[in-house]
């Protein structure tokens, strides 16, 4: 990657003006006011002071940078592009770093003094002091530098006057400005062979249902959409949920960022100063368009990240010693995983929820060349974004048709990717099953449940009777929370709290579904503790698979 650095581009500034007779340059004091009419020191970055305004003097500053795209105005903050290991970012400059960065563009750097005894003024060669350049920093005129707001590790591909075009390598002013810091372009690759090449990608990953992987298949083509502008409105966070640890959760994200020539930012929860948003708010002003949130357990509800998802622009961030900023919350694409967690409405109206189950045992998975499937496709990353490029130009030729599906909050996102994955994929449309997991998510009571059914699969409990004294057991084993608060209660108390939960969940019935399987209420009849001759109802539950649901063709949709 080759990202231009300001000592590489001396030769798109004017050459400095060498004076054989001296370095300084005098004048009368009376025509000082005149020096830029006359072009007298036109080849000076002129610092502000004595006769020297501030404006005057960014003015000149920044308007010979802003040419070279070398440094760039993002959320109120001079920023430039730079590498940092093998990611590539934004980086605020700051006053002491501009001392020294503005000697890099050709121009000699100086300040007008009057001289003591003749009164007259002087044009001397000085270095920029920190107080300086926080005045230049600070002024107007630099955010007349070209305005920036998200770096793209690939080609995007954008509408122009009702055509495809795409950005590539450099400094691109569409959008609100992208940095593209990759040479090499995306591959062209026709739609159809572009569905097939997509789908194999997911053979690897198991399922739960058709409607999970007609998800999957949108959130490969999501952040296209989204970072080329084809989806004005938010789109919803990734949420890959698995029945059980190392099922492919995490890396179906990773390998969804590797298409794009990315690997996901993991935003851990830290505690101190700026809370748990902190490394959120970090990766954000980074510029690192995949952030994920990875292994979330027990209860999510931070009105930070449902605010971020639905500002749809400008989203104000702040670090524990850095002043606030600004981003653009449509260059990012949020990702999350979890074995089981509890959210709120709101966040799970505005998520994508695609559910992965562990392959069984025997299952083989494929072999590259390259090594794994990951490996595959980063090392074919241009073949793989062409693929998903061809299916945008596609529906762009076919005159970006929608379904008139409203079962999610982000409609233009949910009807764009419904069409599509319907009628070129011919998958099932995209809400289906949604809904009802959507309401499990944020439900603690049906959130609790599905755990405790996948801790009764792996301790091999299934298809046996369990009690709620056993039940209480299991979760103190498995670490399960009880919904509700159940501090400094008695074992009577919490298998009381069970016995509650289940009567909610099963109402009237003895039977219910849950995460492909099936919940049994029963009841058997014991000898009471107190008087062995008296039987006791004991009300018991049982787990079983659910039998599979047969597969079926989708057709196309054609709604506009």
């Amino acid at each position: 990657m080759n990202i231009p650095i300001l000592e590489g581009i001396k030769e798109s500034v004017l050459e400095m003006e060498v004076s054989n007779e001296s370095d300084e340059t005098h004048l009368k004091a009376e025509n000082a006011i005149n020096i830029r009419k006359k072009g007298i020191g036109i080849h000076w970055f002129i610092l502000p002071g004595n006769n020297m305004t501030i404006t005057e003097s960014a003015d000149t500053i920044f308007s010979t940078i802003a040419p070279t795209n070398t440094l760039f105005w993002r959320g109120g903050s001079v920023v430039e592009v730079i590498r940092n290991g093998d990611k590539t970012e934004f980086k605020i400059i700051t006053e002491n770093e501009f001392c020294s960065r503005i000697e890099k563009y050709g121009h000699t750097v100086g300040g007008y003094v009057i001289h003591p005894y003749t009164q007259q003024y002087t044009l001397s060669q000085k270095a920029c002091t920190r107080e300086a350049a926080a005045r230049l920093l600070a002024a107007a005129e630099a955010s007349e530098l070209p305005q920036i707001s998200a770096i793209s590790n690939c080609d995007l591909l954008i509408e122009e006057n009702g055509h495809p075009k795409m950005l590539s390598y450099g400094y691109n002013p569409e959008l609100g400005g992208v940095y593209i810091s990759q040479q090499n372009g995306a591959r062209e690759v026709g739609w159809e062979e572009a569905v097939e090449a997509i789908k194999s990608i997911l053979l690897e990953f198991n399922f739960q249902s058709e409607g999970d992987q007609s998800r999957a298949i949108a959130s490969i083509l999501t952040p296209a959409l989204r970072f080329g502008g084809h989806i004005s409105g938010s789109i919803p966070v990734d949420v890959a949920e698995a029945n059980e640890s190392q099922s492919g959760k995490t890396y179906r994200q990773k390998v969804l960022a590797a298409i794009y020539g990315e690997a996901p930012e993991v935003a851990t929860q830290i505690k101190g100063i700026g809370g748990g948003d902190e490394p959120f708010f970090n990766a954000l002003y980074r510029g690192r368009p995949f952030i994920q949130f990875d292994n979330c357990r027990g209860k999510l509800d931070s009105p930070t990240l449902e605010a971020f998802i639905t500002a749809n622009g400008q989203f104000g961030t702040r670090g524990a010693y850095r002043k606030w900023g600004a981003v653009d919350s449509r260059k990012f694409y949020l990702m999350l995983t979890s074995n089981g967690f509890e959210a709120t409405r709101d966040f799970c109206n505005r998520s994508n929820i695609i559910r992965i189950k562990k392959q069984p045992k025997q299952y083989q998975y494929k072999q590259y060349t390259e090594g794994d499937l990951l490996e595959h496709i980063r090392t074919h990353q241009f073949y793989y974004l062409g693929c998903v490029l061809g299916i945008i130009k596609e529906w762009m030729a076919r005159g970006k048709q929608k379904t008139s599906d409203t079962r999610h909050d982000f409609r233009e996102w949910n009807q764009i990717c419904d069409w599509i994955v319907q009628n070129l994929f011919g998958c099932v449309p995209l809400m289906e099953g949604h809904q009802k997991m959507k309401v499990r998510i944020s439900s603690p009571n049906e959130s609790w449940l599905r755990n405790v059914v996948l801790a009764v699969t792996a301790t091999d409990q299934l298809d046996k009777q369990l009690s709620a004294s056993a039940l209480l057991e299991l979760c103190d084993q498995e670490e399960i929370d009880l919904p509700g608060n159940t501090e400094n209660r008695s074992e009577t108390a919490l298998k009381k709290k069970i016995g509650a939960v289940m009567a909610k969940l099963f109402g009237d019935g003895n039977e219910l579904e849950c995460e492909g399987f099936i919940v049994k209420r029963g009841v058997i009849y014991t000898p009471r503790l107190d008087r062995p001759s008296e039987q006791m109802e004991l009300k018991v539950y049982e787990f079983s698979h659910a039998p599979p649901i047969p597969q079926h063709p989708s057709k196309g949709v054609t709604t506009s």
